[in-house]
């Protein structure tokens, strides 16, 4: 039938579009040492969502848990989109992407992002915000007494001083952590079930949806009833562990799960590994899964692995550039997924730089 043929791209936005991680950049910009609170936050995420598995709880909640602090230190909505418009920072490559992607598919960007942040992306490329899920939230509507507020700067001072919590994937349970990362995460459940939980900002918090997790692969279901294409007709693009679930959805119902320089979660839930510091490529991948089923497209990629630079995309569209930096790309392998995380990671934190790029994953975990 006409409407089974029809395919579907879908993409996370920071990562694969953007080099952006704009929660992290909010704190760092807003918060006194802010940038290690949020690297502790997301550590106890993933420790939650990945190494735990709690029932109900989403990947992606740092951006939640973060919000309390940031108006404590006095950031408002409007200072959101002014510092997302301000800072917003494109991989080279992903305006075209943008561009000619709509032209050829139905096309979407699934993101944990914030709403303020997505929207500025939209308003830049004229993306159609219509097809985008995001994070909603309004600092505007939440107040904070005086009180509040200083007990909440004083909480961020105790996580910021807390021993770094150290993950692996080989990580699954809390025993495996070392003795100093399990009290950190102890002491971080206190400080948000026992204390947070009794301030005002709790409720807030309640009220914030995260779009990781189950929410990407909820709305991924949802695009599939509103296009009439099935999930099978799909090819998606992530980076992270909010990707993870969306990932297992799209390669259960026979669509194609790309890691785009991809921490270590994206590469071990993906069909296909890509790298590189040109966003283009993604164009070429989605171009050739257009014409063909999930099989044809991982036959080409396997072919391009020990022929990525001759492709002819590549010195056309990408010139110097491509010949120079040759994508990495490979099929995703059991056997393989150290190398291909070294690879995809060495390539994430080029293009993201380190304190962004290490997010999910820390360097002292890839081997040498």
């Amino acid at each position: 039938m006409e409407v089974s043929s029809r395919k579907c791209f879908v993409s996370d936005c920071e990562g694969p579009l953007t080099i952006n991680d704009n929660a992290y950049e909010l704190s760092e910009n807003f918060i006194p040492e802010g940038g290690e609170l949020f690297s502790k936050l997301s550590k106890y995420d993933d420790v939650k969502s990945e190494i735990l598995d709690l029932e109900n709880y989403e990947s992606g909640s740092t951006l939640k848990f973060i919000l309390p602090f940031l108006k404590a230190y006095g950031c408002e909505d409007e200072d959101v989109e002014n510092f997302s418009k301000k800072t917003l920072r494109f991989l080279p490559g992903a305006r075209i992407v943008l561009e000619k992607i709509k032209k050829i598919f139905p096309s979407y960007i699934v993101s944990t992002s914030y709403r303020h942040y997505i929207k500025s992306l939209c308003d830049e490329v004229d993306f159609p915000f219509e097809n985008t899920y995001c994070t909603e939230m309004s600092l505007d509507n939440l107040e904070l007494s005086s009180e509040e507020k200083e007990e909440l700067k004083e909480i961020s001072r105790e996580m910021i001083d807390l021993p770094e919590i150290k993950i692996s994937e080989n990580f699954d349970s809390m025993e495996d952590l070392p003795e100093d990362s399990r009290e950190a995460v102890k002491k971080i459940d206190f400080l948000m079930n026992d204390r947070i939980s009794n301030f005002q900002s709790s409720k807030f918090i309640e009220n914030v949806n995260p779009v990781g997790g189950q929410e990407k692969a909820k709305a991924i279901e949802e695009i599939s009833r509103n296009q009439d294409i099935p999930i099978s007709n799909f090819i998606y693009f992530g980076d992270s562990i909010t990707d993870v679930e969306a990932f297992r959805l799209v390669k259960e119902r026979g669509g194609v799960a790309v890691s785009f320089n991809g921490n270590s979660f994206a590469v071990k839930n993906s069909d296909i590994i890509l790298g590189s510091e040109n966003a283009e490529i993604i164009f070429l991948i989605s171009s050739y899964f257009k014409e063909r089923d999930r099989e044809e497209l991982l036959n080409i990629v396997k072919d391009l692995e020990e022929n990525i630079q001759d492709i002819e995309f590549l010195s056309e569209k990408g010139g110097d550039f491509y010949r120079e930096n040759p994508p990495y790309i490979e099929l995703s392998e059991t056997d393989r997924f150290q190398k291909a995380v070294n690879k995809s990671m060495k390539i994430r934190e080029k293009v993201r730089g380190k304190n962004i790029g290490e997010l999910g994953w820390k360097k002292r975990y890839i081997q040498k």
